[in-house]
């Protein structure tokens, strides 16, 4: 995998827009840093064609590889203990 960033003016697009069209139906996030009691946050994260997913339901957090391959599925206290461990 590699990361590629790139910075972008956002005077025409807002990040729900330009990930809407980056996104393929494959896994994909948008990340947003906004704040509490704000409309707008400082930065946003988009990623498309994710090689790797975790899902969680309950406590259960779900790892899945390309193609939707379950990898591993443990139970946690507190869901964002398996993205720390990632």
């Amino acid at each position: 995998m590699i990361p590629v960033t790139r910075e972008l003016p956002a005077d025409l697009e807002t990040p729900v827009s330009v990930y809407l069209k980056l996104r393929d139906g494959s896994p994909s996030f948008l990340l947003e840093s906004v704040e509490k009691g704000e409309q707008l946050g400082r930065y946003s994260f988009i990623g498309v064609q994710a090689p790797m997913s975790l899902t969680a339901r309950g406590g259960r957090v779900t790892t899945k590889g390309a193609g939707g391959a379950v990898l591993e599925s443990h139970e946690y206290g507190d869901p964002l203990d398996a993205v720390k461990e990632a």
